[in-house]
């Protein structure tokens, strides 16, 4: 095959083998590929075809809960971030007589005393503190390494 270029220039290719689909079995179930990567055939999995075989290969597939444990480590800490800024912003100081942004904020997703506590027990209304959680300081999750492990 010769093709022309600007400039005068010639390119020649030869084609050494045709182009063939890939074949390969899956659970007892024959399939055939345009590409050697394949992520549509296994949930969740992706696996590059890089020779051919005569014999079965065996792929063990297995959760990486490591990797899970870290990323919910991370949401969580992120979430104990947002939520005591919320409730900083949601209280009010009594010293200086000023009230956070977000105190009595119906709009700010706070809860009222539903959760058993207030910050001025002498206030006519509950006083309202975002994101709370009963048992937790603040509302925060935990994220000590001991309450997380790893299954069996």
């Amino acid at each position: 095959m010769t093709e022309s270029l600007s400039g005068g220039q010639s390119l020649s290719m030869t084609e050494t083998q045709a182009a063939v689909d890939a074949q390969f079995t899956v659970n007892g179930i024959s399939l055939t590929k345009s590409a050697n990567t394949v992520s549509d055939v296994i949930s969740g999995v992706t696996f590059t075809l890089k020779a051919i075989t005569a014999a079965p290969v065996e792929v063990t597939v297995e959760n990486d809960a490591d990797a899970a444990v870290a990323g919910l480590k991370e949401l969580i800490t992120a979430y104990n971030e947002v939520n005591t800024y919320a409730n900083s912003q949601a209280r009010y100081d009594a010293e200086k007589k000023q009230a956070g942004i977000l105190a009595g904020d119906a709009t700010s997703g706070t809860r009222s005393g539903a959760s058993g506590s207030t910050d001025r027990p002498d206030h006519q209304h509950s006083h309202r503190t975002p994101l709370r959680r009963r048992g937790r300081p603040e509302g925060q999750f935990p994220t000590e390494a001991s309450r997380w492990t790893k299954p069996s």
